[in-house]
């Protein structure tokens, strides 16, 4: 692993000011400074670079910063899920972990069971960069290096990208262009206009189900082909749901700045990051007809969804189970009726429904229908 700096995040408690009066008491009597007990929640921050060799810009080697949660293990079964944050112009790799204040905006939603722990990966880009050139630096560069020295996901349910501003931008160039790399993208004040998918690119953005996150500032006056950026914010939205695509989109107070992007991420991390799932719905139907729901999240996580199901029979409710180790089941009595099921969601994973679907006659041996 190529060698770098690390950082922890201690905090103090809020009486930091007798304590570090006492403490400067000890180290003037005796010598020494007594060492002060770090934050048992806080992960840490690692400083390093990547070889860049399939881009001019920047050249050779590019910084980096990563974020490993408190407890991080390298040989865990499940592969921790990673985020890939873009910084603004100017900015430098630094920035989503000091300004954006990334990893305390992580542990506190760790700490209130909101997320499970996951990586960031941050790295640095020059000026207003094509976002071929950083896609190219991305996918062929970071990604690999990353995942070579972390144990983190290596498939696209288990990724996600976001940027502030011009990362905005690329994140949301991304979502567009490569729909098959990350299942969740955030756009935050994004400094782009809305423009519509063409037929090549939507079946690729609507077979994402993680979606795009979108926040901007309520006072935000920048523009963008003379449209502001809350205007293309909400355009976007309003087109690609249209089209079928999972898309969120936030106004908030302030402008274009970091009190906005710190909301930003806040928002991304407790309600939209790695929390899809999955819901099939099998029936069997015999003397009676069995309902049976399976939820799994779309990241592998070690937490499981739990929860409720609530079943359906032509849009009128049966009742509702509790999920067990990710199933849920209802038996009742039906003829040719539809019926489907929705998932609650809870603290960790989001609301899934079922399709539609028709009770079939159980086919037993030599051909005979169950009755």
């Amino acid at each position: 692993m190529t060698t770098g700096n690390s950082s922890t995040r201690p905090r103090l408690p809020h009486s930091a000011p007798r304590l570090l009066a006492m403490l400067l008491a000890i180290a003037l009597m005796t010598g020494t400074v007594p060492a002060v007990a770090e934050d048992p929640t806080a992960g840490q921050v690692l400083k390093l670079t990547y070889p860049t060799p399939t881009t001019s810009k920047p050249k050779a080697t590019n910084n980096l910063q990563v974020y490993l949660p408190k407890g991080y293990d390298p040989r865990r079964s499940e592969p921790y899920p990673v985020l890939y944050l873009a910084h603004g112009v100017p900015g430098a790799e630094s920035d989503w972990m000091t300004a954006g204040d990334a990893p305390r905006i992580v542990e506190d939603a760790i700490a209130a069971g909101v997320t499970q722990p996951f990586v960031i990966v941050t790295n640095k880009y020059s000026g207003w960069v094509k976002p071929e050139i950083y896609s190219a630096d991305l996918i062929n560069n970071l990604i690999p290096f990353a995942e070579s020295q972390f144990n983190i996901a290596k498939t696209a349910s288990g990724r996600a990208v976001g940027g502030l501003s011009w990362g905005g931008a690329l994140a949301i160039w991304l979502f567009y262009h490569h729909p098959d790399i990350f299942e969740y993208f955030g756009g935050w004040s994004a400094s782009t206009e809305y423009v519509a998918p063409t037929s090549s690119q939507l079946p690729g953005m609507q077979a994402v189900q993680g979606g795009l996150h979108s926040v901007v500032g309520a006072s935000d006056r920048d523009t963008v082909s003379g449209a502001t950026l809350i205007q293309a914010t909400h355009q976007r939205e309003n087109g690609l749901t249209t089209m079928g695509m999972k898309v969120k989109a936030v106004t908030v107070e302030g402008g274009h700045s970091w009190a906005v992007w710190r909301l930003a991420l806040t928002d991304f991390v407790r309600s939209y990051a790695f929390k899809a799932t999955t819901l099939s719905l099998e029936i069997d139907v015999g003397q009676e007809t069995t309902l049976v729901a399976k939820v799994a999240g779309l990241t592998n996580q070690p937490i499981q969804p739990s929860g409720q199901v609530s079943f359906y029979a032509d849009k009128v409710l049966l009742g509702v189970a509790d999920l067990d180790q990710g199933i849920a089941s209802w038996t009742t009595t039906l003829g040719k009726t539809e019926v489907m099921a929705i998932y609650s969601g809870d603290t960790r994973y989001s609301s899934s429904t079922s399709h539609p679907s028709l009770p079939r006659p159980r086919i037993l041996t030599g051909g005979a229908v169950a009755s």
